[in-house]
């Protein structure tokens, strides 16, 4: 990218990020992974974006087997 601000914007905002994210952990409100991103749902009440929800169910089938058990054709949520 040619913006000389563009490289320190963004480590700026991942500096930001992780601070925000050891904030929360370290206080208890939330925890690795999703830092309580997980609940935003229960919390407002919206899907914000159908389909990438932690729940929903994905259009590919067993492209990543996170049990043993799954069964050929089955799909798998990312819950």
């Amino acid at each position: 990218n040619q913006d000389p601000i563009f490289y320190a914007h963004h480590a700026f905002t991942f500096v930001v990020g992780d601070l925000a994210a050891k904030s929360l952990e370290e206080r208890g409100i939330a925890s690795a992974p999703l830092y309580g991103l997980d609940m935003l749902p229960q919390i407002n009440g919206v899907k914000e974006c159908p389909g990438h929800n932690v729940g929903d169910t994905t259009i590919f089938k067993n492209l990543v087997r996170y049990k043993s058990s799954q069964e050929p054709g089955s799909e798998h949520t990312w819950a």
